[in-house]
C-alpha cells in the first residue's frame, strides 16, 4: 500500500509493517514516455527502411532505425551514453540530409530534420541532471583539489 507525503514522496509499507520512503520523480514517467515515442519512431524507420532497401533506395532509414532503437534502450536503462547517442544520431542525420539534397534547399531539407531535431532537443531535455557543484566536488577529488583554490 503507497502512502503519499506532502514532500513529494511516498511511503510503501513492506511485509514487515516497516514504511519504506521513495521519490516520486515525474521526470521518470516523462523519461519512460519519450523512450516509447523513440521505440515507436525506431519501429517505423525500420520497417520504412527495409522496404526502401528491398526497392534500392538509401539504407538511411533502416541504420537511423536501429540507431533510434538503440537510443530508446539506453533511455530505459538511464544510461548517460543515451545524449552522446542523440547527437551523434542528428549530426549523421544532417550529413546524409546534405548529401541528399546536395544544397541548401529549405523544403527538401525540412522533412528529413525535423524529426531528429526534435528527438535530440528532447533527449537533451529529459536527460539525467548534472550533479551539484558540491556533489560533483566530492566525486572528483581534482574537482575537489580546483575549489579548494580557488578559496
Amino acid at each position: 500500500m503507497h502512502f503519499p507525503l506532502t514532500n513529494g514522496t511516498y511511503e510503501k509499507m513492506t511485509d514487515d509493517h516497516q514504511p519504506q520512503t521513495r521519490k516520486f520523480a515525474l521526470g521518470t514517467t516523462a523519461r519512460v514516455l519519450f523512450a516509447l515515442l523513440v521505440l515507436l519512431v525506431s519501429l517505423a524507420m525500420i520497417y520504412g527502411g527495409f522496404k526502401l532497401v528491398a526497392l534500392d533506395g538509401s539504407p538511411y532509414y533502416l541504420i537511423a532505425g536501429v540507431a533510434y532503437l538503440l537510443l530508446a534502450a539506453l533511455m530505459f536503462l538511464r544510461k548517460s551514453a543515451s545524449i552522446a547517442l542523440s547527437v551523434a544520431i542528428a549530426l549523421a542525420t544532417c550529413v546524409w540530409a546534405f548529401y541528399e539534397v546536395g544544397q541548401f534547399s529549405y523544403w527538401e531539407l525540412l522533412p528529413r530534420l525535423v524529426v531528429p531535431a526534435i528527438i535530440l532537443t528532447s533527449a537533451c531535455g529529459s536527460a539525467q541532471p548534472c550533479p551539484a557543484p558540491r556533489q560533483a566536488a566530492d566525486a572528483w577529488p581534482t574537482a575537489s583539489a580546483l575549489r579548494c583554490s580557488r578559496g
